[in-house]
C-alpha cells in the first residue's frame, strides 16, 4: 500500500469505518512510513480533540498517543481473531467434507 492511498484511508479509520480487508495493510504501511504514522496521529489527536469539544465532557486531558496505540494493538487483535475464526470454518468445512466422501464411499459399499 501506498502513501497516497493509506492517508485517504486515515479518517475511516479513525472512524472504526475502515473495511475489515483493508486495516491489516494499513496498519502495516503505518508502521512501516513515519510519514503516515505522523499524519495519523495528527488526525486521531485532532479528532479525539473534538469528540470532547462536542460531549461538552470536562475530562483531564487525555494521552492520545497512549490511545492511539490502544486503537491499533486492538484492531490487530481484531485481525488476529478473524484469522482465527477463517481457519476454523476452513477446517470445519474440511472436515465436513471428508465426511461426506466417508458416508459416500460407505453407501457404495453397501450397494455392493
Amino acid at each position: 500500500m501506498d502513501c497516497r492511498k493509506t492517508r485517504s484511508m486515515i479518517t475511516s479509520y479513525i472512524d472504526n469505518k475502515l473495511a475489515d480487508n483493508l486495516v491489516e495493510d494499513f496498519l502495516k504501511h503505518v508502521k512501516k512510513c513515519s510519514d503516515c504514522a505522523d499524519e495519523l496521529e495528527v488526525y486521531f489527536v485532532v479528532a479525539s480533540g473534538l469528540k470532547v469539544l462536542d460531549d461538552e465532557a470536562e475530562d483531564e486531558i487525555a494521552d492520545y498517543k497512549e490511545a492511539l496505540k490502544v486503537k491499533m494493538l486492538h484492531s490487530e487483535v481484531i485481525i488476529k481473531n478473524n484469522y482465527r475464526k477463517a481457519i476454523l470454518k476452513y477446517s470445519i468445512f474440511t472436515l465436513e467434507t471428508i465426511c461426506v466422501i466417508i458416508i459416500v464411499l460407505l453407501q457404495f459399499r453397501i450397494w455392493l
